[in-house]
């Protein structure tokens, strides 16, 4: 078993995409950045999104700009049943009802990702907490 690392445990961008990329924990993670190819992630905007100011957006001073897709995110990809791909393409048809397709993704200028994905998937089980922070931050 893999158990998932607390984000603010990063200290670079590159270290924190290295163990997206290669933690058995972060498979949905991996799923949702693929969904986002231009958008870099940031370690930066992860901690905010995860943090009290993300939810007082007419207070917070960090970002000129946050669309925040945690609340359309949790109920499809955070669950114990079901595998990976299908959590995803439930996600994508969420941003899809949006307006966010993949089209329009992909024309978004300037913006960092923010994401936090603790999950019990189907190879990520125990006792971890289940969250799942995604943001454009701008």
């Amino acid at each position: 078993m893999s158990a998932t690392k607390d984000v603010t445990s990063f200290t670079s961008d590159s270290s924190y995409l290295n163990y997206i990329q290669s933690a058995q924990s972060q498979k949905l993670a991996r799923g949702i950045l693929k969904m986002f190819p231009n958008v870099p992630l940031s370690l930066d905007a992860s901690k905010f999104i995860q943090s009290p100011a993300a939810n007082n957006l007419d207070t917070q001073t960090t970002y000129k700009k946050v669309i925040n897709f945690s609340n359309i995110a949790y109920p499809v990809t955070v669950t114990q049943l079901g595998p990976v791909q299908s959590r995803l393409n439930k996600f994508q048809n969420k941003l899809d009802k949006l307006g966010y397709t993949k089209e329009k993704i992909n024309s978004l200028q300037g913006y960092k990702l923010g994401l936090v994905v603790y999950d019990q998937s189907e190879d990520s089980y125990g006792d971890q907490p289940v969250a799942i922070e995604i943001a454009l931050v701008k």
